[in-house]
């Protein structure tokens, strides 16, 4: 109704678009059945008074170490899941501690006198103790890292288009390049649900409008599609007289032979 408007997206909520996507509903790959059981902990940790006084407690009296608090992801929190995963990695060492200073001692102060409780506490204790479990959480938190970065730039009440656009190609090379680190299956599938989530988004966006931002942007220019075939020099005049038009009205004699 009004095409001399742009209204682009908040992007900060369409990488955590991307972020939903990456999970999908539902999931049967074993990567993401680890980021379930490390929401189990987490919210299991998080209902211990007792487990927390203990994490705290041993944090204390490491004198160079980072006091943490364990964080619970929510997906409507734009870099929750990357930042929870992150925290309960640095706390491996502090979780692994308490089980091995006095586990037994332990056991009887964090565990509720009820066959379920006792059941559910000894099943988190061998999530803590499970080397594959963290090994896993290592490479989601890789595989998360750059939609987190990329959301808090996004985020920005001040964040331009031709930052957006620039983003979302660094998206597209880092996860490329994660693809030669981890090659798996699971990791292909992984990204490709990455790549293909930020391809829809590209797709509805005012594209061209995006790519003129990056034209004008003095740092970039054309370098970013030196390679595109419409790069010409008649191409990008078309695109910009084209995009003047549409914000501003039919060019005069004198612009138009200016242009």
């Amino acid at each position: 109704m009004f095409p001399s408007l742009l209204a682009p997206d908040c992007y900060g909520h369409q990488i955590n678009h991307v972020v939903y996507d990456y999970f999908g509903q539902p999931s049967t790959l074993i990567l993401l059945k680890y980021a379930d059981t490390a929401t189990k902990l987490i919210t299991w940790l998080q209902s211990k008074t007792f487990v927390l006084g203990l994490i705290r407690a041993i944090q204390e009296c490491n004198i160079s170490s980072q006091m943490l608090a364990v964080i619970c992801a929510v997906l409507t929190r734009w870099t929750a899941h990357y930042l929870a995963f992150k925290q309960l990695l640095e706390l491996q060492w502090v979780l692994e501690q308490m089980l091995h200073d006095d586990r037994g001692a332990h056991e009887s102060q964090i565990i509720i006198r009820t066959s379920d409780a006792k059941a559910k506490a000894r099943k988190m204790f061998s999530v803590i103790e499970d080397s594959a479990f963290w090994h896993n959480l290592l490479r989601l938190k890789k595989q998360l890292k750059p939609l987190a970065l990329a959301a808090n730039i996004t985020q920005l009440a001040n964040v331009r288009l031709d930052q957006v656009l620039i983003i979302f190609g660094l998206l597209y090379k880092e996860y490329q390049a994660l693809l030669t680190e981890d090659n798996s299956l699971e990791t292909r599938i992984l990204v490709q649900r990455i790549i293909d989530s930020i391809e829809k988004r590209w797709v509805k966006s005012e594209q061209e409008a995006f790519i003129a931002a990056l034209f004008l942007n003095p740092v970039y220019k054309l370098g970013p599609f030196a390679e595109v075939d419409f790069t010409t020099l008649a191409g990008i005049l078309h695109l910009l007289k084209k995009l003047y038009v549409r914000f501003f009205g039919e060019l005069t004699v004198a612009e138009d032979q200016q242009m």
